[in-house]
């Protein structure tokens, strides 16, 4: 019902950033914290995808990371990152991508992350597996960790900057690489296409990360906060694995994020 919705959508918000890629000036680009950064492109992304949503599903909620929540009391919430990537988008580096995805009461359902630099389309929906570029994927069989890919990202707050350090500090010596993609959207998708075996991050939000925590699972994956909790839209952590190698990552992330507290 939202396939073909969804990946035209997504298609089409890609044309939107691809017009203004590797042609941004510095009037272009607005600061929303001193951490955090914001173009005309999200904002251009973001009011299409809207627009969109609006006219086909008039009565469903949405939530996006530059406008926030349009609140219409419906089990259907539909989330949005027009631009998931800004810093790498705005120095031409081609690991950014635009993400949508669908939840039905608290619960993502179906999901599209298309990074149009790189023509690669993720689409999942819920019990009916992961695709990029219309093939199956499935995440890697990799058991040790020494031999593994490890992802992170962080937030943008004081914590979650010390805290990442502390993660990379545990586990850079231990893995086979370690590594910031830059792009939640894209991080989550190595992880479902086998490319990788795991991403953490601490202090994202829920549009960050909706499409790629169901591709990972739809994948074969297994998708917890940093304490084992099954993750939800509330979740504040997410470690995503291949499954194989979830619980040689946990006791450590329990004890970095235990030190560190709740977020604020």
């Amino acid at each position: 019902m939202f396939k073909k919705f969804l990946i035209k959508t997504a298609r089409d918000a890609g044309k939107i950033l691809l017009k203004d890629y590797g042609k941004l000036k510095h009037k272009d680009i607005q600061r929303k914290t001193n951490l955090e950064l914001v173009t005309k492109t999200d904002l251009k992304s973001e009011k299409f995808i809207i627009k969109q949503i609006e006219k086909k599903f008039p009565k469903h909620s949405i939530l996006s990371e530059e406008c926030g929540l349009i609140d219409k009391k419906s089990d259907y919430l539909w989330l949005i990152d027009p631009l998931d990537g800004t810093n790498n988008f705005i120095m031409s580096n081609p690991l950014f991508a635009v993400t949508i995805s669908l939840a039905y009461k608290g619960e993502v359902v179906a999901g599209v992350g298309y990074a149009p630099r790189l023509k690669e389309l993720y689409f999942t929906e819920k019990g009916q597996g992961a695709y990029l570029n219309g093939k199956r994927i499935r995440v890697s069989r990799e058991n040790k960790l020494s031999e593994s890919i490890l992802l992170f990202c962080h937030g943008h707050k004081r914590r979650d900057y010390q805290e990442v350090t502390r993660i990379y500090t545990a586990f850079k010596m231990r893995c086979r690489s370690l590594r910031q993609l830059g792009s939640a959207l894209l991080e989550l998708g190595f992880v479902a296409a086998g490319r990788c075996e795991s991403l953490m991050i601490d202090g994202l939000t829920t549009w960050d990360l909706a499409t790629g925590v169901l591709l990972v699972k739809e994948a074969g994956g297994k998708v917890t906060d940093f304490h084992g909790k099954e993750w939800d839209l509330k979740s504040t952590s997410i470690v995503a694995t291949n499954s194989k190698i979830h619980n040689k990552l946990l006791p450590t992330l329990k004890k970095i994020s235990k030190q560190y507290g709740k977020p604020e």
